[in-house]
């Protein structure tokens, strides 16, 4: 599924976060978004993962104008399309390592990121870059076609971060992936793009 932005703009508190972005993303590509802290990549996500639709301008998910579906259309297509995770994993902390990974897990196999993480242990008692970890496998997992990940890799050591991103690589065969990211060990991947003054060039 590919991405098209037309004349994104976005204003928070009066102040011109996103200003009038024009880029296309396409199918099965892996795209680095850098940037400094509040240039407004996270927003900029939130847009792309149909979760924010105050902004002017026209976003095409395979060519399917955003602004012109029904809002229970953009659900479904939210729902079955897209995948969004931050750098908290977010797991359920009273779960194990186990539940968690399986929890919203369709009938592909799941990817596995470190089989040094005990699946019998609580959730609770990961460190954060292994949960992170745990979070990343369940929501590959579900094997939707966009991938969008805010600033993943912060906590892995560069053992886990290389598995990772050559995780990535490979998906973006067949997937849409934008990662977003100040970690410079990232930016040898896939097609490097960067926010700044608004613009992603």
């Amino acid at each position: 599924m590919s991405i098209k932005i037309l004349n994104l703009t976005k204003n928070i508190d009066d102040r011109l976060l996103l200003n009038d972005i024009s880029y296309e993303f396409l199918d099965n590509n892996f795209y680095v978004i850098k940037g400094d802290n509040g240039v407004g990549k996270t927003t900029f996500l939130y847009i792309l993962a149909l979760l924010d639709n105050s902004y002017s301008g026209r976003i095409l998910i395979d060519g399917n104008d955003i602004k012109r579906l029904k809002k229970k259309d953009i659900k479904a297509l939210r729902r079955n399309n897209i995948s969004l995770l931050f750098s908290k994993g977010n797991l359920i902390s009273y779960l194990t390592v186990k539940e968690n990974r399986t929890l919203f897990l369709n009938k592909n196999e799941p990817l596995i990121l470190n089989n040094n993480i005990n699946d019998t242990q609580n959730s609770n008692t990961l460190s954060g870059g292994e949960e992170i970890l745990v979070a990343l496998e369940r929501e590959l997992s579900l094997n939707k076609k966009i991938i969008l990940l805010d600033e993943v890799t912060a906590s892995l050591d560069d053992s886990n971060l290389e598995i990772l991103m050559n995780i990535l690589t490979k998906l973006s065969k067949t997937h849409l992936i934008i990662l977003v990211s100040h970690d410079p060990r990232t930016y040898t991947y896939g097609t490097l793009l960067e926010m700044k003054n608004g613009k992603l060039q």
